[in-house]
């Protein structure tokens, strides 16, 4: 993959003028609405979209939880996960416009405390390369979302990591580098990014339902839950943040009509309704310039069914061509959750998705259903072949699933199971304890906000079982020669067995 030159830059954003918009038909779209809910099973979603820079619709579906819920509708809370992302960066490309910072300034210029197991590469790395995810740092999700720490809490395990490319080499999707990049806004604001956000994005737009964390909202407020169907049965399942941690990634809650409100800045120049400037028009440029090519395999599976010539990402946007105009975009992801924002600046259009069941892609089924400009006749099924496209990539995990279950060839631990339990420790992903049942019969796997469940598979390999997943993954122990447990593989990590505090 290649970093993205100024010439390509003007060819994209040449694509397309368009034809004009197909205003879009509430009842028909509200009854495909209602239909891919009940086939996806989503217990709320809540949908708002302008066309021509103006709010044409905002519905709620459902309910906010599936035992004893309320109504959703357009003022229903819901995660926002990565459709923060945008907001980070806008808020970024303020401090720019002030001359505070600029897109291209290393981030250790501000973070001198931010280091990695290649100083140089630390020091090479950009605001501009967190924000575009081209930085070439593996994945640091497991200390966010199964260690629950806060930034502070991982810079000493970032400074253990190893690239898995040079910087502007590749596309890997790394939630951190957004939180590294709130960092430096508050360096330079002196102010917290919520605040930074409040204060320069939310206030002026009147997105007063809209909150960096689950704990900042009050209790009085409409809020969704976060769902699945684990083992067949659709139930409440754990947030992925505690409630008191904001993560510039994607912590952020909001309605419909609050995004549909930030939409509107976007689409015009940078606008708030009262036609006063809450963003500038070479920031809202910026935010919006492709920065980096993407490969089929860096892309959504969708795009099998609109067949883009190009792929991009921007500042906490995916870009496309779509019928000859360009498409940006970003969805998020939670436990429970699932979001997505889709603009056509050309035609002044948005659609903002909002649903509290996991993986729920009926999201995408609205994007390309608002966004496609063919009649009715013409148009795709486009719920339905989201829902096909998606339900086919499912049974292929479920079929490769039964296929390793089919062929497990078992043999029982090598060792007592009190031999694994122990305290464990990676120097990228933090520390484990495995703790021994009362009665010796079985182990639990204990990150330091989340409880596993750890059942022998074979030898000493153990299956990693989880309340809310429907499949597991696997923990290998490695032995010493003389028979000792000396360490876990998991997650991708490995971990090296501690000395106990009865040990000399």
């Amino acid at each position: 993959m290649k970093q993205l030159g100024s010439w390509g830059l003007v060819l994209l954003l040449l694509v397309g003028l368009s034809r004009s918009a197909s205003a879009l038909e509430a009842g028909p779209f509200d009854a495909e609405l209602r239909e891919a809910m009940a086939l996806w099973d989503v217990p709320g979603l809540a949908v708002s979209v302008v066309e021509e820079g103006k709010l044409v619709f905002a519905r709620g579906y459902g309910t906010t939880e599936v035992k004893g819920g309320r109504p959703v509708t357009p003022d229903t809370l819901f995660a926002n996960a990565s459709t923060t992302k945008a907001m980070i960066a806008a808020a970024a490309l303020t401090l720019v416009d002030e001359g505070l910072l600029a897109l291209d300034d290393p981030i250790q210029r501000y973070l001198p405390e931010f280091r990695l197991v290649d100083a140089r590469m630390a020091a090479e790395l950009t605001l501009r390369d967190l924000l575009t995810h081209r930085s070439g740092l593996p994945s640091t999700d497991f200390l966010v979302f199964n260690q629950g720490m806060s930034l502070d809490l991982q810079l000493p395990y970032l400074a253990a990591l190893a690239p898995e490319a040079p910087p502007r080499s590749r596309f890997i999707y790394q939630n951190t580098g957004y939180q590294l990049v709130a960092r430096v806004l508050e360096r330079v604001s002196g102010e917290p990014w919520p605040v930074l956000l409040q204060t320069r994005i939310w206030g002026p737009l009147g997105m007063d339902r809209t909150f960096a964390k689950r704990g900042d909202i009050p209790a009085s407020l409409p809020r969704a839950r976060p769902h699945d169907e684990v083992r067949g049965v659709l139930r409440e399942i754990d947030h992925s943040f505690l409630p008191d941690q904001p993560n510039a990634a994607g912590s952020v809650w909001s309605t419909v009509n609050d995004m549909a409100r930030w939409a509107q800045c976007l689409l015009s120049g940078g606008l708030n309704r009262a036609g006063e400037r809450v963003l500038s028009e070479a920031a809202v440029q910026t935010l919006f310039e492709p920065q980096f090519m993407l490969s089929e395999e860096e892309y959504y599976p969708t795009a099998r069914l609109t067949q883009p010539r190009w792929r991009s990402y921007a500042l906490g946007w995916y870009q496309q061509d779509f019928q000859g105009r360009k498409i940006d975009y970003h969805t998020g992801s939670l436990s429970g959750f699932v979001a997505l924002l889709g603009l056509d600046r050309s035609q002044g259009r948005a659609v903002m998705v909002m649903a509290n069941k996991e993986g729920a892609e009926l999201r995408h089924g609205a994007l390309w259903r608002v966004m496609d400009d063919r009649s009715e006749r013409e148009r795709p099924r486009w719920f339905a072949d989201v829902r096909d496209l998606y339900q086919a990539r499912a049974m292929k995990r479920v079929a490769a699933w039964e296929s390793v279950a089919s062929k497990r060839p078992y043999a029982p631990p090598t060792r007592p199971l009190r031999a694994y339990a122990g305290r464990y420790l990676s120097p990228t992903a933090g520390p484990l304890t495995l703790v021994l049942a009362d009665d010796g019969s079985r182990l639990t796997l204990e990150t330091r906000t989340r409880r596993y469940g750890l059942e022998p598979w074979h030898g000493d390999t153990f299956l990693v079982t989880f309340k809310d997943w429907n499949r597991g993954t696997f923990a290998r122990f490695d032995l010493a020669p003389d028979g000792s447990v000396r360490g876990l593989d998991a997650f991708e990590s490995e971990f090296r067995r501690q000395p106990s505090t009865s040990e000399p």
